[in-house]
């Protein structure tokens, strides 16, 4: 297992952690509704909006999941973190791009992905680099439209049913 895990100048925290040799990569961002009642639980479980209950229901054991979060960076889907409440800013997410290009060029060249999915809102976008995904040759998939079309996509994606776009 590697695990990864440091703040930058802002207390964001940086986390990565793979113990298993998974072929995709989601690449999601966090949810404004949280489940509460956990002091410190992975993200997974602590993240509750519409695509976190599809991802919950549908996850498979090649998959990686690593979230964007306002409060702690990219982090993977295990990272044990506390309930909390911000909102990404197009600032924050400008300042975070670069620590969170490092940490998802890291986990590419770390593992054989087939292909990386990315399910990102407007406001959580500009936290990565796009621009460095194509350089390092694997097939990137990213969900467009309005958050309905995302989630029968990333449903989609999930279950290998269908043409992601």
């Amino acid at each position: 297992m590697m695990v990864s895990d440091k703040l930058d100048s802002d207390g964001n925290g940086v986390a990565v952690e793979t113990d298993r040799s998974s072929s995709r990569l989601l690449v999601i961002s966090c949810s404004k509704r949280k489940r509460k009642g956990h002091e410190t639980a992975p993200a997974i479980e602590v993240y509750d909006g519409p695509a976190y209950k599809i991802l919950r229901k549908f996850n498979t054991p090649d998959l990686d999941v690593l979230i964007v979060s306002a409060k702690y960076g990219m982090i993977h889907s295990n990272y044990p973190i506390k309930y909390y409440d911000q909102r990404m800013t197009r600032a924050k997410a400008d300042k975070m791009r670069s620590t969170n290009k490092r940490v998802l060029e890291k986990m590419i060249r770390e593992n054989s992905y087939n292909e990386i999915y990315i399910n990102l809102g407007k406001d959580y976008l500009p936290a990565i680099s796009l621009d460095s995904l194509e350089i390092l040759g694997t097939h990137v998939v990213i969900a467009e439209g309005p958050i309905g079309k995302r989630l029968q996509s990333l449903k989609n994606w999930l279950t290998h049913t269908s043409n992601v776009l």
